[in-house]
């Protein structure tokens, strides 16, 4: 089913409001079939993951087999891009507004005011069309949810090995699969509207409404399960579980914020640049 979608998604996405309401039932088929393939397993289980993880996450993770954990990932993730597609005029709506602004400021000096509008089109039309390439891959999302479960687990799971962690690799992916699960599924829907309203500010601050406030709530409720979920994961006391945790996103941070400062910000400076300093004289 996921496959299905996967193929079919850059043709639905963009064909208008039908095909965006057929590929969110789409979405929700495939959870409820994901669900029913893990059986009433499933709900005793999240049932203990919600209500007492500290005591309830090494044991179901010992016991949970790979395609289990992989499963509940993966509902997750069908969560995420459901919330995604739910906002997707929300997302262009605000990314046109992100991106108008930009270039207003960008072409405030611009000396040819015969061809400044059609510097302004012209950029425009770049901008969204690499953002119609980011929205065309929603479903990605999908893919997405399981790997960073991956690469995640393990890298955690080798940090803790450092203070003594005897448990496999297969138990820490297991817990993590509830701690995925449970973000896609609860705090999605305010993560995905967070990247609108980030882009409705231009980068800056969101203004503080229901749904913000409501999402850092969440949002800091899911860090905190982030470190149970290593501490059980890993065996760990839960300071050692903040050490590893703090660990693995200091390094993570330094290489995304090594790719955006020696990568996508110059390219972002040498657009603009070159729209600034076009001439058709």
């Amino acid at each position: 089913m996921v496959l299905t979608l996967w193929r079919f998604a850059p043709a639905l996405l963009f064909q208008g409001g039908d095909s965006d309401q057929l590929l969110q039932w789409m979405l929700v088929g495939a959870i409820v079939l994901s669900i029913l393939a893990m059986g009433l397993q499933f709900f005793k289980n999240v049932f203990y993951a919600i209500t007492a993880p500290t005591y309830s996450l090494r044991d179901m993770g010992q016991n949970d087999n790979f395609f289990f954990s992989l499963l509940m990932v993966v509902v997750g993730g069908l969560f995420m891009a459901l919330y995604a597609l739910m906002q997707k005029s929300y997302l262009i709506a605000s990314f046109d507004q992100f991106a108008r602004n930009q270039l207003t400021t960008a072409l405030a000096g611009y000396a040819n005011q015969t061809y400044k509008p059609v510097q302004f089109e012209f950029g425009l039309n770049r901008m969204t069309d690499v953002f119609g390439l980011v929205m065309s891959s929603i479903l990605g999302l999908v893919i997405l949810w399981p790997v960073l479960w991956l690469l995640f687990g393990y890298a955690y799971w080798i940090l803790s090995r450092a203070f003594g962690n005897q448990l496999s690799l297969r138990v820490m992916l297991s817990t993590l699969a509830y701690y995925y699960l449970l973000l896609g599924v609860v705090v999605g829907y305010f993560m995905v509207h967070s990247v609108g309203a980030y882009l409705a500010a231009e980068g800056g601050t969101p203004p503080l409404g229901a749904i913000e406030i409501i999402g850092a709530i969440l949002g800091l409720a899911a860090l905190i399960y982030s470190v149970i979920a290593i501490a059980q994961g890993g065996d760990l006391t839960p300071a050692q579980a903040v050490g590893v945790f703090i660990i693995w996103n200091v390094v993570l941070g330094g290489i995304i914020a090594a790719v955006v400062t020696y990568q996508i910000a110059p390219a972002y400076d040498n657009f603009l640049q070159d729209l600034r300093t076009k001439s058709y004289v």
